[in-house]
């Protein structure tokens, strides 16, 4: 039998990825990925795609919500979720009129700090021809244009000082919600690439009790982002708490990620056994 990968954090072209959902289970079997998640940003569109189709991998359909937090960045991952669950599509929903709000608000920020605007006909045809935009559709606009020279300048000469400067009034979804309706359709819940939150370990711990509190039942230790002392501060975080451990590349594309490739991460990952596939039918 093959040792096959496992890498439980991708993303398709439904979200902020590159490839579609049958061209990433495609590119996992090249990559020796035998069991794959696809966990776009607020949506499970791109997992619906695949209901009844042959993929030759096995697939766990996943999401990855955004979340309400006064500090870092907090994302929930969800697991084996009902696709077609009403709670979660109304969830989805919600966030995507958010995405897009934002969406327009940072191209009116570009346009009045930096002179920098982008023709109507075309994001239109940009917004109309994707299911989700986003600041990484942004960032390849400004590439495209000549701009920048990589999506990373995008975001280090004109991305991240908008955001910074932006108070956004509207809130994404508090954990309190996030993480029992994933349980309610079915799924499994997991804090994703912790790295992100900007905490330390003690505030990092009371976060992850509270998580726990509403019922999380994982924690993200192997992602691409992790150094290796990272991945066993999340794993001794993960056994004392009694939280399972899952893990992957939070693969998108070679536009949009580089340095990601799908199965192996950063040249950081390569995940054979994940105790959250316990849970997992």
């Amino acid at each position: 039998m093959r040792d096959y990968l496992i890498d439980l954090h991708t993303h398709s072209s439904f979200s902020d990825g590159e490839l579609s959902p049958i061209e990433l289970c495609d590119k996992a079997k090249k990559s020796d990925v035998g069991i794959l998640s696809i966990t776009d940003h607020n949506t499970l569109e791109g997992c619906k795609s695949l209901i009844g189709k042959d993929l030759g991998v096995k697939f766990i359909p996943g999401v990855e919500f955004d979340v309400d937090i006064n500090f870092g960045k907090l994302h929930i991952l969800g697991y084996d979720v009902d696709v077609n669950n009403e709670s979660l599509d109304r969830i989805s929903k919600r966030i995507l009129k958010i995405q897009l709000e934002k969406f327009r608000i940072i191209l009116d920020k570009l346009k009045k700090d930096y002179a920098i605007s982008f023709d109507d006909s075309e994001l239109n045809t940009l917004i109309s021809s994707k299911f989700q935009v986003g600041k990484m559709d942004i960032a390849l606009l400004l590439l495209k244009h000549g701009y920048v020279n990589s999506n990373l300048e995008s975001f280090l000469k004109y991305i991240n000082p908008i955001l910074d400067d932006l108070k956004f009034t509207t809130e994404y979804p508090s954990f309190e919600e996030i993480i029992p309706a994933i349980r309610r359709a079915g799924g499994v819940s997991s804090l994703a690439h912790p790295v992100t939150l900007n905490r330390n370990y003690i505030e990092l711990l009371d976060l992850i009790k509270k998580l726990k509190g509403v019922g999380l039942n994982a924690i993200e230790v192997y992602h691409s982002s992790h150094s290796n002392k990272q991945v066993e501060i999340y794993k001794d975080l993960a056994i004392k708490n009694g939280l399972l451990m899952s893990g992957g590349s939070d693969y998108h594309g070679i536009l949009t990620k580089p340095n990601i490739e799908l199965g192996t991460g950063a040249d950081n990952l390569n995940i054979k056994y994940l105790s959250l596939l316990k849970k997992i039918k």
